[in-house]
């Protein structure tokens, strides 16, 4: 599975992020706590998708200033974060 770029993206400028629940997103997610600037709907849902757009239209200002997308980006995204995880994979070879 694979982050979406537009997902990617978003994180790696801090910005706010709303985006469907998948594998990828989990696997991104896995052993962290929630996110702030970050919201998850399942596929499908757009009465959860209507929720997640209208929180942030009514809460921009505040979950703009709390966003912590950039440091998800960092710590699991992030050129640096890659470079070390092929680094380990080519060892292995």
């Amino acid at each position: 599975s694979v982050v979406p770029y537009k997902a990617y993206q978003a994180m790696a400028a801090n910005h706010l992020l709303v985006t469907r629940v998948g594998p990828a997103m989990d696997d991104l997610l896995a052993g962290l706590e929630p996110v702030p600037g970050l919201s998850l709907v399942p596929a499908g849902d757009s009465q959860a998708l209507a929720e997640a757009i209208l929180e942030v239209k009514s809460n921009y200002d505040e979950l703009r200033l709390s966003s912590k997308t950039r440091e998800l980006y960092d710590r699991r995204l992030s050129n640096a974060v890659i470079k070390k995880e092929l680094s380990r994979i080519e060892e292995l070879l």
